[in-house]
């Protein structure tokens, strides 16, 4: 290897090594007298290279942001679409809770109704009693002799008027007692009648 690097030493004329020897020189005065603009271009290359570091961080970011943004917004959508199935839900439990109670109103009334209906009866059936039981003493009185006052008279049309309304439909009501009344003599007062019946009696 050394006689190699002598061979080509003896190769080498005087006048390369001269030129060498002046291109070194002349490289080493460039670099004194030209470093504050090296220094210059490789500050303004590092800082180059520094903002395209920072654009790329930034393209970075950017896009993480974006993905980030995406992501809220998918988990936006999914919230909203839980919460209007929700909303859905409760509104459609409230409807079901709001046709319970109608219907079990519905049924209360229905059940008040029922109740008021047959109390409304038992009292007709009361009052017809009642009123059956004005109409027989009426008849009572009035039969036998097959006379009556005009109070009685229409006492009795009143009281058989009544016992309609309240739902009275007995035969002997009607077919007795309406059709006879109106063949009975009427007269203006009891004592008449007493009248009457005595001198009948004491003409026989």
């Amino acid at each position: 290897m050394n006689k190699s690097i002598l061979e080509l030493m003896a190769n080498v004329k005087a006048v390369d090594l001269v030129y060498a020897s002046l291109l070194i020189l002349a490289l080493l005065i460039l670099y004194l007298t030209q470093k504050k603009k090296l220094l210059k271009h490789l500050n303004k290359w590092r800082k180059t290279k520094n903002q395209e570091e920072d654009f790329h961080a930034l393209v970075y970011e950017l896009k993480e942001s974006v993905i980030e943004l995406r992501k809220e917004v998918k988990d936006n959508r999914e919230e909203r679409e839980r919460n209007r199935k929700h909303d859905r839900e409760d509104s459609q439990r409230i409807r079901n809770e709001m046709y319970e109670v109608m219907r079990g109103q519905s049924e209360q009334i229905a059940d008040l109704k029922e109740i008021t209906l047959n109390i409304q009866k038992k009292n007709s059936e009361t009052k017809r009693a009642e009123i059956k039981e004005k109409i027989e003493r009426i008849y009572r009185e009035c039969t036998p002799e097959q006379v009556c006052t005009a109070m009685q008279f229409e006492s009795l049309k009143d009281l058989i008027d009544q016992y309609e309304k309240h739902g009275g439909d007995n035969s002997f009501v009607h077919s007795t007692v309406q059709k006879e009344m109106y063949k009975w003599k009427q007269v203006k007062e009891v004592r008449k009648v007493s009248r009457e019946r005595d001198h009948e009696d004491s003409e026989c």
